[in-house]
C-alpha cells in the first residue's frame, strides 16, 4: 500500500510530508497520516471490498472486460451519473474514516436482477441502462473516496492529501479530488497515471529505509492476504478468487476469504 502511494514523490521537488494519504487500488482503499516516507499511522480504510475490487466486480455484472474499472468508467462517460441513487455507505459517518463498498455492489446487483433473485446473468440492459448504473455507481464510489479524504485531512489538520494506487487513475475521481482540495485550501498530489499501477518508483520506498537504517531481521516472513485494521486487533484476511473474481461466505474452501484475528 506504502509502495503504490509513494509514487506521489516521483518528480515532485517539493516536500511532501507529513500529510494525509489516500491508497485506493483493487486490493486497498486506505487512509494514512504519514510524517516521513517510513512513518505511516493507518487511519481509516474499507471494512470489505477495496473500491478497484468494486469496480471489478460491477464490471462482471454489466458483462464489461476485465479488469473491470477502466472499461466500466469508460462505459459511465455515456451515462448520467445522477440516474440512480445508489447509496453511499458510511459516507454520514463522521465519527470514523473507514469506508464500505460491499453494500454498494450488491445495490447494483439488486438493480439488475430485483431484491432476493439470485441470477443477474439473465437481464438485459439497453446500452443507455448500462451507461447510468456505470455511471451512477461510480459516482457512488468517487463521492465516498473524496468525502473521507477531505475528513481525514480536517481531522488531523494536515496540509495536504497524497493519492495513489489504480484507482488514482480515474480522471472522474481526479477532477473531483482536485476540485474539493482546491475549494478547501488543501494541497492535492496525485500519483501521475503511468505510476498508478505496480511500476518500479515502488522500489524506491525500500531506500528510504535504507538511507535510516531500517533493516527487517533475516527471520521476517509474508504474511499472504489483506490487512484489515479494527480497533484493538488486525484481521488477516487470506483469500482464493473464484473464476469470476468474486467471493463466498467465510470459511474454508476454494474461493472464499478466511479470517484470522491477530490480537495487540
Amino acid at each position: 500500500a506504502q509502495a503504490l502511494s509513494y509514487a506521489c514523490v516521483f518528480g515532485i521537488p517539493e516536500a511532501i510530508f507529513p500529510g494525509v494519504w489516500l491508497v485506493v487500488s483493487v486490493g486497498h482503499t486506505n487512509l494514512y497520516q504519514c510524517n516521513s516516507p517510513i512513518d505511516w499511522s493507518f487511519l481509516g480504510g474499507t471494512s470489505d471490498d477495496a473500491a478497484g475490487e468494486a469496480f471489478d466486480k460491477v464490471g462482471v455484472m454489466l458483462g464489461v472486460p476485465f479488469p473491470g474499472g477502466p472499461h466500466l468508467s469508460k462505459l459511465a462517460q455515456d451515462g448520467d451519473p445522477t440516474a440512480i441513487p445508489f447509496p453511499r455507505p458510511m459516507l454520514d459517518d463522521t465519527s470514523r474514516l473507514d469506508l464500505s463498498f460491499s453494500g454498494l455492489k450488491t445495490a447494483v446487483r439488486y438493480r439488475l436482477a430485483g431484491v432476493g433473485k439470485q441470477d443477474w446473468n439473465s437481464h438485459h440492459l439497453s446500452e443507455t441502462e448500462k451507461a447510468n448504473i456505470a455511471a451512477s455507481f461510480e459516482q457512488a464510489v468517487i463521492d465516498c473516496i473524496v468525502g473521507k479524504s477531505l475528513l481525514a485531512v480536517k481531522r488531523t489538520e494536515l496540509p495536504r492529501l497524497c493519492v495513489g494506487g489504480g484507482v488514482a487513475a480515474n480522471r472522474k475521481l481526479r477532477k473531483q479530488l482536485s476540485d474539493a482540495c482546491s475549494l478547501h485550501h488543501i494541497e492535492l498530489h496525485i500519483a501521475d497515471p503511468k505510476l498508478c499501477t505496480d511500476n518500479a518508483v515502488m522500489g524506491a520506498l525500500a531506500w528510504e529505509r535504507y538511507q535510516v537504517g531500517d533493516f527487517d531481521s533475516l527471520d521476517l516472513d509474508a504474511q499472504p492476504g489483506l490487512l484489515r485494521h479494527r480497533p484493538n486487533r488486525l484481521t488477516v484476511i487470506s483469500r482464493s478468487h473464484d473464476r469470476l473474481g468474486t467471493y463466498g461466505r467465510l470459511g474454508q474452501g476454494a474461493g472464499v476469504p478466511v479470517v484470522r484475528d491477530v490480537h495487540s
